[in-house]
């Protein structure tokens, strides 16, 4: 019986239907062949046949030897020449003077003016920050191994602020650029800073934004109204918020710089034509336009007192 056909039927199935064998199968699929040491040797001998660990230590130390020469010792890749573009006022020499100076300092043993660190975002605040006239650097453009291209942006000439016995060329957004001679910018007119406690910094921002920009929009708009002539602007500080203006006519405008100019220029022009005669208008002393809803102005050799225009 044991060679009877049912035995030799079941035997198979209970070989490879076990619970053990499936296990075992289950096993065999996940199984990932690693690389062994054999195998990584193969490639490393394959990429670098003829370095050993020494020899690539020793590529890797003149390596970093000739970097630290060329950004430490050697003066190959120091900027040595800068052109300069989009100038009228700076000029030249003020660009190499500040690169020259900054070529005396360091980062981290490397001299500033090395070519890998004189960047765009570098260069913009070395130069703003040196020479005063500078607005912005727009562009920077350099050329292997020691030249650079730098091209800028100037600050617009607004007034000369005298301040004590001393002349400032302040730009138009209240910038003090630069202390003058007495010979520069007899082209731009003058306003006077009356205060004796004043003192004045190259570089600094007038601490009011808006003192600035109605000055000079009222000067500008001012002959398009008036006919006599401006011959001087005066402000108690720097931090005023009122201007005087005097006329060739003797006369003198008082301002509030937080109120519109043409709004106050066309009030100072009614008041000139509706209310003050010609005859009256060479004995007027002064026009105050400071109050929003009155007008006062005063005659010479008067008490200043007596009438008021809404």
């Amino acid at each position: 019986m044991i060679f009877s056909k049912h035995r030799r039927k079941l035997e198979p199935r209970r070989r490879f239907g076990s619970p053990s064998f499936r296990m075992r199968l289950k096993e065999a699929s996940s199984y990932k062949r690693a690389f062994g040491p054999s195998r990584v040797n193969f490639f490393h001998r394959l990429l670098l046949p003829s370095l050993s660990s020494r020899k690539i230590k020793v590529l890797g130390s003149l390596v970093v030897l000739i970097a630290l020469y060329y950004l430490v010792i050697s003066d190959k890749l120091l900027i040595s020449e800068a052109v300069l573009s989009g100038n009228s006022q700076v000029t030249q020499e003020a660009v190499n003077g500040v690169l020259d100076t900054n070529s005396n300092n360091r980062v981290f043993f490397v001299k500033k003016n090395h070519y890998f660190l004189m960047t765009h975002g570098r260069l913009n605040k070395l130069l703003t920050s040196s020479i005063p006239e500078v607005r912005e650097v727009v562009k920077v453009n350099r050329k292997w191994p020691d030249k650079i291209e730098i091209e800028i942006t100037e600050r617009n000439p607004g007034f000369v602020l005298a301040v004590k016995d001393r002349k400032f060329l302040v730009d138009e957004e209240g910038v003090v650029l630069k202390q003058l001679n007495a010979d520069e910018n007899k082209e731009l007119f003058e306003v006077i800073d009356q205060s004796q406690d004043d003192e004045m910094v190259v570089g600094e921002v007038l601490s009011n934004p808006k003192l600035v920009a109605f000055i000079l929009s009222m000067y500008r708009a001012w002959p398009g109204k008036m006919e006599p002539e401006i011959t001087s602007v005066k402000i108690s500080s720097k931090t005023t918020y009122e201007t005087q203006f005097g006329t060739d006519s003797g006369w003198t405008v008082f301002f509030d710089i937080n109120r519109s100019v043409s709004t106050q220029l066309n009030s100072l022009s009614l008041v000139l034509n509706k209310h003050i005669t010609p005859k009256d208008k060479g004995r007027l002393a002064y026009i105050d336009m400071r109050s929003e809803k009155w007008i006062y102005y005063c005659f010479k050799n008067s008490p200043c007192s007596s009438q008021a225009y809404e």
